[in-house]
């Protein structure tokens, strides 16, 4: 009898299962790597908006003559050439509306992350405007976690310049 070279149904199956199970891992393994990708992307994507928001409310700090504290979730900051931002947190969302006669009018809007929320404060001795961006964990008995916070000198850039022409 002549032996015949070839495989028998049991193997075939064995080696269909196994290719199975490896492309399983395979595709479990690229879905992991996608939704990783994902959530860094929108993790960066928050980072640049709370840097920038950071930014425009330093900027606006540091040239006011004025900071008036409306509630805790808005704030007004006069500048010394007239115009006035104000900041308005509105759920999710950070408002940044610039008012200046000569340019027109500015309107800016911050997305926060779900859960995170904005808050205002006023500080003396030196003046200081503060933002801080938190965000809700949803774990009991624990507090939100803060993100971002800012608190800048009030009219800082026009006391720098006062110091360097009186040193003249």
């Amino acid at each position: 009898m002549k032996r015949h070279r070839g495989s028998t149904l049991v193997e075939l199956m064995l080696s269909m299962g196994a290719g199975s199970a490896v492309m399983l891992l395979g595709i479990g393994l690229v879905h992991q790597t996608l939704t990783l990708n994902e959530k860094s992307r929108k993790g960066a994507d928050q980072n640049r908006i709370l840097d920038h928001l950071a930014h425009q409310f330093r900027n606006d700090s540091h040239s006011a003559k004025e900071v008036q504290l409306l509630s805790d979730r808005s704030m007004t900051i006069t500048s010394a050439d007239g115009s006035i931002a104000t900041y308005i947190a509105e759920g999710n969302f950070v408002v940044r509306e610039r008012k200046q006669a000569s340019t027109g009018d500015e309107r800016e809007r911050f997305a926060l992350d779900d859960g995170a929320f904005a808050r205002f404060e006023k500080r003396k001795d030196p003046e200081r405007a503060c933002i801080v961006v938190s965000k809700e964990l949803g774990l009991h008995d624990t507090p939100p976690r803060i993100d971002v916070m800012v608190e800048t000198l009030v009219g800082r850039w026009q006391s720098l310049e006062r110091s360097e022409r009186g040193t003249e």
